[in-house]
């Protein structure tokens, strides 16, 4: 707990520009997400074309799979967002991936793909507020695309996002440690 709160506070203050690495300087842009990324929402599938296993997972509306897909229409290391049902949820991909009909997906050659990802999660909250409450919540295209964000240069996006996904590789490792104890405890308590 205490590391997820040095990697909330890093991704805060990395993510707004507050913390700068060494080495970069210059103002950062504000700029609409729109005017720099092409919001794409991905394409149907059914599930009868769907298999339980496979190497190609599908996002449809939720960030765990829905299945497996003999195709892809988004290349490893992307970021998604769910637009239906788990509408708002943030996603990142680190092998090729089909965005189904309830997903969004970014392309870009202004934004680092993971550096996206934090961006995303920093702005999660307001991003949740704006989803529309029906039977099935709904995030609008439009919500994405008017997103003021804080942008640095492509250069500095690289070891930013890097730095936080050190941090996040910390966190699962200590979870992993942490569940090892649970089960040496469990089995000690056992015998």
């Amino acid at each position: 707990n205490k590391k997820k709160a040095i990697r909330d506070g890093a991704l805060d203050d990395l993510m707004s520009g507050r913390t700068r690495l060494e080495g970069f300087s210059g103002d950062w842009e504000v700029k609409k997400l729109g005017e720099i990324v092409n919001v794409r929402r991905g394409k149907r599938v059914v599930r009868k074309q769907l298999s339980k296993t496979g190497k190609i997972p599908v996002f449809q509306n939720s960030v765990t799979p829905l299945g497996y897909f003999g195709g892809y229409n988004c290349p490893a290391h992307s970021v998604f967002i769910i637009a239906g049902g788990n509408a708002g949820d943030v996603g990142f991909s680190d092998i090729n991936f089909w965005a189904a009909d309830d997903c969004y997906f970014f392309e870009t050659e202004k934004v680092n793909q993971k550096f996206l990802y934090y961006l995303l999660l920093l702005n999660n909250a307001y991003i949740h507020n704006q989803t529309r409450r029906t039977s099935i919540p709904r995030l609008s295209r439009d919500v994405l695309n008017k997103l003021l964000i804080h942008l640095p240069s492509l250069p500095e996006q690289q070891p930013i996002a890097d730095t936080i996904t050190a941090l996040d590789d910390e966190i699962t490792a200590l979870e992993a440690e942490r569940e090892k104890f649970i089960q040496i405890r469990d089995g000690a308590m056992n015998d």
